[in-house]
């Protein structure tokens, strides 16, 4: 009985830990500091009068405030934009609560095969026969054949 409490407790160290990373990592990518609203950091081409603006930073853009045309001067805002990577950030709470559902899950299911297998031998045959199948039909890993590459 002492091995399995020792057991769970370490699993639990190591999800509670995961946890914390994950948090940190969302604490941290909230307030990083993208400099004044108006700030925007690009890059661009002249050509006579004209100038392309691209962004090096992914976002949309919320707000243009010149029109087609329109004369600037150095140091004018051109566009205000949203602060996104890829997805909207309110997504990211869900993203997170999937991850550590997913993380809980995973660490349940090694838990259950590893105390009913009685070697390793055996654990490694049951991961084979549940975790692997899993894995496959959920779309996350998928054989070579169906990958689309000849």
């Amino acid at each position: 009985m002492p091995k399995k409490r020792k057991l769970l407790i370490g699993l639990s160290v190591v999800i509670v830990l995961a946890a914390v990373a994950v948090g940190g990592y969302y604490w941290w990518y909230i307030n990083q500091d993208d400099g004044p609203p108006a700030f925007a950091k690009g890059n661009g081409r002249v050509e006579a009068d004209l100038v392309d603006v691209a962004l090096e930073i992914i976002g949309r853009v919320a707000k243009v405030h010149v029109q087609e045309g329109d004369l600037v001067a150095e140091g004018d805002v051109l566009a205000h934009r949203k602060r996104l990577i890829g997805a909207d950030q309110r997504a990211m709470p869900l993203f997170l609560s999937g991850t550590f559902l997913y993380l809980f899950a995973a660490a349940a299911i090694g838990i259950l095969l590893g105390t009913a297998a009685r070697s390793m031998a055996q654990f490694a045959l049951l991961l084979i026969i549940t975790i692997l199948p899993m894995m496959i039909l959920s779309g996350g890993m998928s054989p070579v054949e169906s990958a689309g590459v000849s």
